[in-house]
């Protein structure tokens, strides 16, 4: 019995180990099938004496969250509730509505972060949290986070929020928009392009 409390409690610190590192990913339900895995474990050890189960066992969990992580099908944790678009390429396509996407090329992971945006009736208000451009980064090259307006065309909630933060990056990069012009207009327009291609305004 002492011998399968051991085995359980190792099995439970190594999940928790490979969960920290992949902080991305929402992995709330999986302890609910580790628990279930737990039980079955120690049952079967306490019965059979399995411990090359266990190691088996344990095994596969590994592959199975290697094979999830890399392939990004399970769910992001603090990008979820926000719109994530696929770019496109097409400049032919018509619409009237026009939309801000914020891309994942060339971000850099930043430190907490405390900024003021415009809510929905109109108000300012400033937050600190954890911010998302790391998660941001994760994203795919395809993949953009769309950036939800007002009636005034003022980016609000919480994309409002990750693109303030995501302008404050392209902002800083010394090497994409450095400080020795004295003015946008004398910026060369190599500067400018690769600045504007992350953040983009298309029509769908």
């Amino acid at each position: 019995m002492k011998i399968s409390l051991v085995l359980v409690h190792n099995f439970n610190g190594f999940v928790r180990m490979w969960t920290k590192i992949f902080t991305i990913y929402d992995v709330v339900r999986f302890y609910d099938f580790l628990f279930i895995c737990n039980v079955i474990i120690l049952t079967l050890v306490m019965l059979y004496n399995l411990t090359i189960l266990y190691l088996l066992l344990l095994l596969f969990l590994t592959k199975i969250l290697t094979i999830l992580c890399v392939a990004g099908k399970m769910p992001r944790r603090r990008l979820r509730d926000l719109s994530i678009v696929q770019n496109t390429t097409n400049s032919e396509e018509v619409s009237t509505e026009q939309q801000t996407v914020v891309g994942s090329s060339s971000v850099p992971e930043t430190l907490d972060e405390s900024v003021e945006f415009q809510t929905e009736n109109g108000g300012t208000r400033r937050g600190r949290g954890r911010t998302l451009l790391t998660d941001l980064y994760n994203l795919n090259s395809v993949e953009r986070v769309k950036v939800t307006r007002n009636s005034h065309g003022q980016p609000v909630g919480q994309e409002a929020r990750l693109l303030a933060g995501y302008l404050g990056i392209i902002a800083r990069n010394a090497n994409m928009l450095p400080i020795n012009y004295e003015s946008w207009h004398n910026m060369p327009d190599s500067n400018k392009n690769q600045a504007l291609s992350n953040i983009k305004v298309t029509k769908r």
